[in-house]
């Protein structure tokens, strides 16, 4: 499953100009935490939170804490936030360099980068231009595959075409996504690789692995090289 198949389409933006008030309405309006700023060619170049919106509030001209803002920020972050503080559209309130995925990600990268950027959020592109936007609940959507629709992926797609696999030598049972294995195949690399590929799936909480196998593999030696004279 790809980015494009779980974003909201088409993703409410805002450009560079957009005023103060209007991007609060358009949180407010269509329940949204973010929205993208886009340039002239639809391309990302900022994303405006309600964080960047509330610091308006919090950052308000207070002269008597400037000098401890300093001690413990300084310079530099209370420039940033004084700035921002102090915008009035969408360019001087966004935060620029935002993280963006291209609609052909696969959902579990786009949950890795949500998760190493520590974003709930991220727009989604068609050639570097935004078409959508994925949040932490739209990566959720995957789990809710039907158990029947993971079990026949595995039985007519990935074992006999992906791993040449005697689908009939193998017993799968898929309940609230955990997928059970029973049955007998030839060595334990094999159970090792379709336990390896079945978790990968969309939709897979977990699997158990209670395939039997007739050779174990993994205590073979390796050939030993030949010998150059």
């Amino acid at each position: 499953m790809k980015a494009r198949d779980v974003m909201t389409s088409p993703a409410v933006s805002v450009g560079p100009d957009t005023p103060f008030k209007e991007i609060v309405a358009i949180l407010v309006e269509k329940r949204i935490s973010a929205v993208p700023v886009v340039d002239e060619e639809v391309r990302v170049i900022g994303l405006v939170s309600e964080a960047d919106l509330l610091a308006k509030e919090e950052e308000r001209p207070r002269p008597r804490f400037r000098l401890l803002s300093l001690l413990t920020s300084g310079p530099e972050e209370v420039a940033e936030r004084t700035s921002r503080a102090e915008g009035l559209v969408a360019r001087d309130l966004m935060t620029p360099a935002v993280v963006t995925v291209d609609e052909e990600t696969d959902v579990k990268e786009v949950a890795r980068t949500l998760s190493k950027h520590g974003i709930k959020r991220v727009p989604v592109t068609r050639n570097g231009k935004l078409v959508g936007i994925v949040s932490r609940s739209d990566v959720l959507k995957v789990f809710l595959r039907r158990d029947e629709e993971i079990r026949q992926e595995i039985l007519e797609d990935v074992l006999p075409r992906k791993l040449l696999v005697d689908p009939r030598s193998v017993h799968v049972d898929v309940r609230d996504g955990v997928v059970t294995l029973r049955g007998m195949v030839d060595r334990k690399s094999t159970r090792d690789v379709v336990e390896h590929f079945i978790e990968r799936l969309d939709g897979v909480v977990g699997v158990v692995n209670e395939l039997e196998f007739e050779l174990d593999d993994s205590r073979l030696k390796p050939a030993s090289p030949p010998r150059s004279w």
